[in-house]
């Protein structure tokens, strides 16, 4: 879409696609504070469907985009109106009475995640330029021929809207519940949007440590999501694991089964058993593990003998089965965030802070982490190794902002 909305040639797609997608994080980013505060002062359910009724306009208009700059736009706008996350982590967390049915909630909300950022791609590449992909059915079709790229966006529109009418009709609002608590002694309830209130919030016991600690485990997941499969599709004599597509879309099918199975029947156990913070303690130890993983595989396929490729063989299939279990973390994290906030009016707000944060690494930290790959890649520093280092760096680092996290029987 951006090679023929803007005719670029091919080296400069890259940048344009990345640049529009960091301008949309930062976009949300300014706005996300005001979507929680507002869950919090008028219920997740009005927020959400105004969300979602906004993602729909947002993605048909994005569609239809023909140029770079309406892109941009577009894009922008979608960002304004995205706040959907806040408000389903608000809502989920105000709704689990216990902590062994948030624990569960949670792990479902980040499969249904991962598993958008798995199929997503694969719907929007199926629908785009259908007159191309389909001459049978839609040649012909005007709409289709002058807007290759709007039938996608008019499909995500369509969900965005169904998904707006179901929550209007089938979903209870909980404000009134919430208001009918008292919370006149706590410093950390809003009164509405502030920037006092907000620093107030932070400021709440325990709350700032699992903000660093959310932030941080962001980071290294945003930037593993940047450099993961252009590892998996590099070639081996520069440090990566020459798979081709079909390979490269098998591995990431596994590891999608199998973080399924991490997620949904041993997070919860874990969880119970562990503790939240005893499964960020343990990210410390699996973080590094799971990215020198990499280094160990090429190195093995590197060296060509017989048993080092039966020793890779062993080490992928540990990877691959394994390896997402450390990303548990994640969920973790966010679960930690509704258990630390001060009260459940603070849910709103509290996700937004989190999340704005994050939206921010989304803008950044892919970008700077592809440059530094392709650098350590292009001049083999340290045989090409150089991001997964730093990866391994960040991962043991995640022990100084959870060595802060309070000690209770929640966390």
């Amino acid at each position: 879409m951006v090679e023929r909305n803007g005719n670029l040639p091919e080296a400069e797609i890259g940048f344009y696609s990345g640049l529009i997608e960091s301008l949309f994080s930062a976009t949300q980013a300014l706005v996300l504070v005001f979507w929680g505060s507002m869950v919090d002062r008028v219920g997740g359910k009005t927020m959400l469907v105004w969300s979602l009724l906004g993602t729909a306009a947002g993605s048909v208009l994005f569609g239809f985009a023909s140029s770079l700059w309406t892109m941009t736009l577009f894009r922008c706008f979608t960002g304004l109106v995205s706040g959907g996350n806040v408000v389903i982590r608000a809502m989920i967390a105000e709704r689990c009475a216990t902590t062994e049915l948030r624990t569960r909630a949670f792990s479902w909300y980040s499969l249904a995640s991962n598993l958008a950022l798995f199929l997503g791609p694969l719907i929007g590449g199926a629908l785009a330029n259908p007159v191309s992909q389909y001459p049978a059915v839609c040649r012909g079709m005007e709409l289709f021929e002058a807007f290759p790229f709007a039938l996608p966006g008019i499909a995500l529109g369509a969900m965005s809207a169904t998904s707006a009418v179901i929550i209007a009709f089938c979903v209870d609002e909980t404000r009134q519940e919430r208001e009918s608590v008292s919370y006149a002694d706590d410093l950390a309830t809003p009164s509405g949007f502030g920037w006092a209130s907000i620093w107030d919030l932070v400021k709440a016991p325990g709350v700032g440590a699992m903000l660093c600690t959310f932030v941080h485990v962001m980071l290294i997941g945003s930037a593993f999501m940047a450099v993961g499969s252009l590892t998996l599709y590099t070639g081996v004599r520069r440090g990566g694991m020459g798979f081709s597509a079909h390979q490269i879309a098998m591995y990431m099918a596994v590891q999608g089964a199998a973080e399924a199975v991490w997620l949904l029947l041993l997070f919860p156990p874990l969880h119970r058993r562990f503790g939240t913070q005893g499964i960020i303690f343990a990210g410390v130890v699996a973080f590094p593990l799971f990215f020198a993983g990499y280094i160990v595989m090429n190195a093995f396929l590197r060296n060509g003998s017989p048993a080092a490729f039966m020793s890779y063989q062993a080490v992928l299939g540990a990877m691959t089965l394994l390896g997402p279990g450390v990303f548990m973390v994640i969920t973790a994290v966010q679960l930690g965030l509704q258990e630390v906030a001060p009260n459940p009016r603070t849910l709103g707000t509290l996700n937004a802070i989190a999340e704005s944060a994050s939206s921010l690494v989304r803008a950044v930290v892919p970008a700077i982490s592809t440059i530094i790959f392709a650098i350590g890649v292009r001049d083999q520093i340290m045989d090409g190794y150089l991001v997964w280092v730093i990866l391994i760096l960040l991962g043991g680092s995640l022990a100084i902002s959870a060595t802060q996290l309070p000690t209770s029987r929640n966390l």
